[in-house]
Parts: C-alpha cells; structure tokens; sequence
C-alpha cells in the first residue's frame, strides 16, 4: 500500500473529520519533508470519508482495513502489519488507538 491508508475514525461529538484529516495530513507532510529534506504536499487528493451505518458495516470495513496490507502481500497475517491499529493493539502501543474488545480482537486475530 504504497500509495493510500485508511483510518477508521469516530470524531467526538461536535469535532469536525476535516479539521482532524487536516492536521493529519498536515503533520504527516511536515515530518515526512524534514526527514526527506523536501517541501510541500504529498497527498493527491482530499480524503474519502463514509458513514458507518451498523455493527456489520463497522466489522467489514474493520476486516477490510485489515487485510489490505495482506491483500498487497506486505505481511502474511493482518497482527503483523506494524502500522495497523490491530498490531498497535496487540502489543500495547496504546497513544494512537483505542481499546478494541476481547471479542473483536480474537476475530480478527485467528487464523
């Protein structure tokens, strides 16, 4: 996945999505040319966003958000994907996600 990433987001009441992809894509291009020693954006295009309509929905795009890194052959199992909110989960690197359910991560997580 060399070219997007995905996020699955659910902004507190009265937050705007715009305002937290802003600074998203914002910090990322400000670290991303100091490391690289460029300037500018790097992103093409603005975000694509959708509602999450249901707990199936939820669990689909979860799985599908999951997978891609599997799907594009960067890592055999979605747990290894180090950039992944599951791997971030599985090893307690807690500051960018939020707790998942027991249940949800033995779904995702068996083989």
């Amino acid at each position: 996945m060399d070219n997007h990433i995905h996020f699955l987001i659910a902004p507190e009441k009265n937050v705007s999505l715009s305002l937290i992809m802003k600074w998203i894509k914002m910090d990322f291009a400000i670290r991303w040319n100091k490391l690289h020693k460029t300037t500018g954006h790097l992103w093409g295009d603005r975000f694509h966003a959708r509602m999450i309509e249901n707990g199936e929905d939820f669990l689909r795009v979860f799985q599908y958000i999951n997978q891609n890194p599997v799907k594009a052959g960067l890592v055999e199992q979605a747990k290894e994907w180090i950039f992944g909110g599951l791997y971030h989960y599985l090893h307690n690197i807690v500051h960018i996600v939020t707790t998942f359910s027991d249940l949800l991560v033995k779904i995702f997580t068996a083989q």
